[in-house]
């Protein structure tokens, strides 16, 4: 299984909306590696008629999944045919869900394009990897020890394009429910509060907590 918990906040000051920043923190409790592949190069036109070429860098979008465009027809054959791996993942949402399948996904893929060009990067990349605080860790695993046995599948829309859920549901487990060991306001505040100096310092900016969902477990075959 893999684990994921996620943790994120905004800045205190008042921005436009078209300006908004957010600082996303977020680590995994299960690492998996993934090894670099050299792409060919391939060049992708977005909805605006701008050009992005994945030339010289290595595994570009739109190879392994479809990120800003649904043809993965020019990527290497390195990952096998994931042309074929993307229409059977939409087949399987439309055969559960029907069209809702292709308006979420038409969305998703919009905001893929959209939205990097209203975010403002704190970094050269636009993100920093570095270990999770431990006090971080240590609270969300000791929660995680003592209700794993308790998680229940995680409840999408119908439709929702996210994951595979329709084909292998994700299971979750709320750190803000108050019925499991432990959990509840005060486990949630605890994490975003630990949290918020490790964010604070990447940003720069005082931040306030957006949200704290909890832990999902992508089971074997999620995608």
């Amino acid at each position: 299984a893999f684990i994921t918990f996620v943790v994120t906040m905004n800045s205190r000051s008042h921005i436009r909306s078209n300006q908004a920043l957010a600082a996303i923190f977020g680590f995994t409790i299960i690492l998996t590696a993934i090894t670099d592949i050299t792409a060919t190069a391939t060049t992708t036109t977005t909805g605006s008629g701008q050009s992005i070429s994945n030339d010289d860098i290595p595994y570009g979008f739109d190879c392994s999944f479809a990120i800003m465009s649904t043809d993965l027809s020019n990527c290497p054959r390195d990952l096998g045919d994931k042309g074929a791996f993307y229409k059977d993942y939409m087949d399987g949402c439309r055969a559960k869900f029907g069209e809702n399948c292709d308006v979420n996904e038409d969305d998703r893929i919009a905001k893929n394009i959209r939205q990097p060009a209203s975010l403002k990067n704190f970094t050269d990349t636009g993100f920093m990897k570095i270990r999770a605080p431990d006090n971080v860790v240590e609270l969300i695993k000791n929660f995680w020890e003592k209700n794993k046995d308790h998680r229940s599948e995680e409840e999408w829309l119908p439709g929702n394009i996210h994951t595979n859920h329709w084909a292998m549901p994700t299971d979750f487990v709320s750190v803000e429910d108050e019925e499991l060991e432990g959990g509840g306001w005060d486990l949630s505040s605890a994490i975003a509060d630990a949290a918020k100096a490790t964010i604070e310092e990447w940003t720069g900016m005082k931040q306030r907590m957006s949200s704290v969902y909890g832990v999902r477990v992508y089971n074997e075959g999620a995608v």
